[in-house]
């Protein structure tokens, strides 16, 4: 049975910085938000059910899914934003406990799974340990404005949607704090690393 690392935190804090650093030290990762984009390809059961409650409006003409506009919907309202989970979730934990079981099995060092909503999916009690990257407001805001090109109450929608600091500390055995420039960030990841590595 492969090692199983939960990776999670705010938008903006830095949780792809450290999925770098781990998938460089030999750890698979899933990238949870790619497992999303594939089990809402066109013609795919979860996409037919996303269209049944927010309508075809959410469609691209070529049938894809229009991930800004759902993203529009679902951050200005909490309800919808709870029922797109419900619906979600499902097909992505479906989608990567079979790559857990086929395709990462035999790591040794562990498979990372890069998920922004790991508590929220309940993917969490698939994993032996979990870390979480947390940031300031502020530089999250800056961050994510400079990422997306949105602008500043598109931002702070999407962060407010997300959870505080204490939800993440009081679930994780590690937490980085992504308060200072990138390379800080590199390496507590990378000192991190290491304790993983050597807990094999």
């Amino acid at each position: 049975m492969a090692r199983i690392i939960g990776l999670t935190g705010q938008t903006g804090a830095g949780k792809t910085t450290v999925s770098n650093v781990l998938k460089s030290r030999g750890f698979d990762v899933i990238n949870c938000d790619l497992v999303a984009r594939e089990v809402t390809q066109p013609g795919t059961p979860c996409l037919l059910k996303l269209t049944e409650h927010f309508g075809t409006k959410i469609l691209n003409d070529d049938k894809s899914l229009n991930r800004k506009l759902l993203a529009s919907i679902v951050f200005q309202d909490e309800k919808e934003l709870r029922v797109l989970e419900s619906i979600i979730f499902s097909y992505i934990k479906a989608e990567i406990q079979h790559r857990i079981n086929t395709i990462y099995m035999g790591n040794t060092n562990g498979v990372v799974l890069d998920a922004p909503t790991l508590f929220e999916s309940g993917a969490d009690s698939m994993c032996n340990e979990i870390i979480s990257v947390i940031a300031p407001k502020h530089l999250r805001r800056a961050r994510i404005m400079a990422r997306d090109n949105i602008d500043n109450a598109a931002a702070d929608a999407r962060i407010a949607s997300q959870h505080e600091d204490e939800f993440y500390t009081k679930r994780s055995q590690y937490v980085l704090c992504n308060d200072g420039v990138q390379q800080e960030l590199i390496a507590k990841a990378e000192q991190l690393a290491e304790q993983l590595l050597r807990q094999r």
